[in-house]
């Protein structure tokens, strides 16, 4: 099963690749002998042409973000792998592909700049600030959520932390390397790819690294210290842990076995262990309980090192940092579509699929159409795709034709993604504890496959979810630079602008609010259920912004536009309908934040609609604004 569902993917992306995606370069005109806007407007810091293989790595990697992983696995949860496969595959191909490099192309035609001076010169400048109004505030979002997620998984496990912080320094070095020295680019990958993924493995036993990588300055956090490697609870989870992983505990007759066996070992080990012994933990419950506990204070820590960071990535020269670091992460990715195909093709007949191919049209209060398609998200479609083609990418290709295979085929390769991702959750038949926990966990049995011991497998396969989350959250923030760049017609620096998107980050994740029951709850936790349908809001707007772009500007049928354009708007409209509903009709405390942003999306996305259409009606070629005038 999993191998027949992994070949029809690939299968069909090829295809898909080579006739639709030539199909939509001979639409859109792609020509090398055109300058691009890398070219034309080189400066160093922003607009720098870059390899092919080197920009397709950036733009995989910052597109992916935990969407293709988190998206599918929690939507086949719900509603079961078959549904979430067809519109994974279906989606990537016809819906987010074409949107995906329409941004790209769009913004490669318009001096790189967003999407929003597509609808600045084809809707109307008032068509301009709605959208870029709406992009802010779904891009401010994701820096915050990303932000919070990257600190987590930094916090969870020290050698994620240690190679992910070693690539960033070394990107920098690659990045000197490649452009100020000349090195080839063959030679420092072969160099530098290495390193990293020994850093990962280094990682996993290295007591120094895993204290110095602890940031709560207590390293009674560190993960391995009590050296058990699934601390279960109860006996309900020894039972549950002995249906779905009875290697893990074969050696245990029951859970009372178990636990003694836990408690021997942290008992071994503190013997030994100076760190163990000025913890204060007499019993191995006592040292996990410190740990939960400091958690929250390494996470804290985590998120402002990273706030440096994201400030830095994002007024940098994209040449020293953005660029070299997205590069060198995209190996990870690419190593885990590795192992996640070795481990499909193996598995087939070593894993049995324990997830129900339909498990119906309801899950909770959620229905299949339209939640589906705004869970699934990054695996199909979505709108922050484009506003990464359309900022950070389309200032960085060096020849028109590029477009296709950065453009449309990232897209192809993380509906692939999405189908691995899928088949993790395929094998385990249910969440094991949250989407990121149940890749990571069927990741490192597919590593075991083919000898890579289950403990670094999984700890590879956090790393590269980090790294989807890492290259999001640093692209975003850039992004968000951009744009209010944007908006403000360039009055606002680069250093300003920046500000501006990280403070209003931290403000979501610092500002607390309350739950109908009281508790205290940070506000991105309010309105980060909206995201999914903002997210998809926007990519349907953009393909509406290209299809009058297609049929005003370029003069051609925009109907294989319109037509997806129309489901996704039809569908987001109708996810944020129901938000509505729920959280301030039918409720008996209203929401107002959740519901309230809902109502604010749609009336955005309903002006901007109405402003499009305007657009449409109008014969002539002729631009309707120009930035600068």
């Amino acid at each position: 099963m999993l191998l027949g569902l992994l070949v029809g993917a690939m299968v069909f992306f090829a295809l898909c690749y080579r006739l639709y995606g030539g199909y939509m370069s001979r639409i859109y005109g792609l020509s090398d002998s055109n300058k691009t806007p890398a070219e034309a407007m080189y400066d160093g810091v922003d607009y720098c042409p870059a390899h092919p293989a080197v920009l397709l790595g950036h733009h995989f990697s910052s597109i992916a973000g935990a969407g293709p992983i988190v998206g599918p696995i929690t939507a086949a949860g719900m509603f079961g792998w078959l549904p979430t496969y067809l519109w994974c595959v279906i989606g990537s191909a016809f819906l987010g592909g074409p949107h995906d490099m329409g941004g790209l192309v769009s913004s490669m035609r318009h001096e790189g700049k967003s999407v929003g001076e597509v609808v600045d010169r084809w809707i109307g400048r008032a068509g301009k600030v709605l959208f870029l109004c709406f992009t802010i505030l779904t891009l401010i979002l994701v820096v915050a959520v990303f932000l919070q997620l990257s600190a987590s998984s930094f916090a969870s496990d020290p050698a994620v932390a240690f190679a992910a912080t070693l690539y960033i320094f070394m990107a920098l070095i690659f990045g000197l390397l490649i452009y100020r020295m000349n090195c080839p680019l063959w030679l420092m990958t072969i160099i530098m790819v290495p390193i990293i993924i020994y850093a990962c493995w280094l990682g996993n036993g290295n007591q120094l690294i895993s204290r110095y990588f602890s940031l709560s300055g207590n390293p009674v956090l560190e993960f391995h210290q009590a050296g058990i490697d699934m601390p279960l609870a109860d006996a309900a989870a020894f039972d549950k842990a002995k249906t779905k992983n009875a290697e893990a505990v074969a050696a245990y007759a029951d859970f009372d076995a178990y636990k003694a066996a836990r408690e021997a070992r942290f008992q071994e080990l503190k013997a030994t262990d100076e760190v163990l012994q000025k913890s204060g933990a007499a019993s191995y419950e006592e040292f996990a309980k410190a740990q939960k506990a400091l958690n929250v204070k390494n996470t804290e820590n985590w998120r402002w090192v990273l706030v440096v960071y994201i400030i830095l990535a994002s007024v940098m020269p994209v040449w020293l940092l953005l660029q070299p670091r997205d590069y060198l992460a995209s190996y990870f990715l690419y190593f885990a579509v590795i192992i996640g195909t070795i481990g499909m093709v193996l598995g087939s007949s070593k894993f049995t699929v324990e997830l129900p191919a339909f498990k119906g049209f309801v899950a909770g209060n959620n229905y299949l159409w339209p939640m589906l398609f705004i869970i699934v998200a990054c695996g199909a479609l979505s709108g922050f795709h484009s506003l990464v083609g359309s900022g950070t990418t389309s200032k960085q290709i060096r020849r028109e034709k590029d477009s296709v295979l950065v453009g449309y085929g990232s897209m192809l390769i993380e509906g692939l993604v999405a189908v691995i991702a899928l088949g993790t959750i395929m094998i385990s038949g249910e969440l094991l504890g949250d989407p990121s926990a149940t890749y990571a966990t069927g990741f490192g049995r597919f590593a075991a496959l083919i000898g890579i011991d289950p403990k670094i497998g999984k700890s590879l396969g956090l790393l590269a979810l980090n790294s989807f989350l890492l290259t999001s959250l640093d692209t975003a923030t850039r992004l968000t630079r951009y744009q209010i760049q944007e908006l403000t017609n360039m009055k606002v620096d680069r250093y300003t602008a920046t500000f501006i998107a990280v403070a209003a980050a931290m403000g979501l994740l610092l500002t607390k609010t309350h739950t109908a029951t009281g508790a205290a709850i940070p506000v991105w936790k309010v309105i980060w259920p909206v995201f999914g349908a903002a997210n998809q809001l926007v990519g349907a707007l953009v393909l509406l912004a290209l299809a009058v772009w297609v049929a005003r500007a370029l003069k051609k049928p925009n109907k294989w536009l319109m037509i997806p354009m129309w489901f996704m708007l039809i569908t987001t409209v109708a996810a944020l309908g129901l938000m509505v509903r729920d959280n301030l009709i039918n409720a008996a405390k209203p929401n107002w934040v959740l519901g309230g942003m809902a109502i604010l999306l749609l009336v955005l996305a309903l002006l901007m609609v109405l402003q499009a259409f305007s657009a449409l009606n109008r014969r002539d070629g002729t631009p309707l604004s120009h930035a600068g005038d």
